[in-house]
């Protein structure tokens, strides 16, 4: 069996350069921070995460390079909010990295770019039973040695391509 479950979110409403390493979310105070929420229920839970399709609608976007860290559980409250540093309380449910460089070869139209990393041998996961269901969570992060500057309000969407 084969599901996409996406999450998209829209980024604060200033255009204030992000430095290396911080946090791509959808609200500048980090106790109103949600991390993204992918639905696994259809895979019972477990399965492998073959591919990311990472969206935003900024097509002018030349040095968007970013990381999208994927939890079987809920992070909890990032260490910041949008733009601060990136940092999480705990790592025990880290599930993986996966680097997302829309700066070289991705599909861009007059209003969005797209592109699909597919990850090498996947990352196979199994939810914990508990709090936050059947579910995988992510958070963006910009790549170690990229700054870029954000269109206000600007629109990020994750898919997860997963084999259950």
């Amino acid at each position: 069996m084969f599901i996409a479950p996406a999450y998209s979110f829209s980024r604060p409403a200033n255009t204030t350069q992000y430095a290396q390493n911080e946090l791509v979310a959808n609200n500048a105070t980090a106790g109103l921070v949600v991390p993204m929420r992918f639905g696994v229920e259809a895979v019972n839970g477990k399965g492998r995460v073959n591919a990311v399709r990472f969206f935003t609608d900024n097509q002018n976007v030349v040095t968007a390079t970013f990381n999208l860290h994927l939890f079987t559980r809920d992070p909890g409250v990032p260490s910041n909010g949008d733009n601060g540093a990136f940092g999480v309380a705990a790592s025990e449910h880290f599930l993986g990295t996966v680097a997302c460089d829309l700066a070289t070869g991705a599909f861009v139209t007059a209003t969005d770019k797209h592109k699909r990393f597919a990850i090498t041998g996947g990352l196979g996961f199994q939810c914990p039973m508990g709090d936050g269901g059947m579910a995988l969570y992510g958070l963006i992060e910009t790549a170690t040695g990229a700054t870029y500057t954000p269109a206000s309000e600007e629109v990020f969407k994750a898919t997860l391509e997963i084999e259950g």
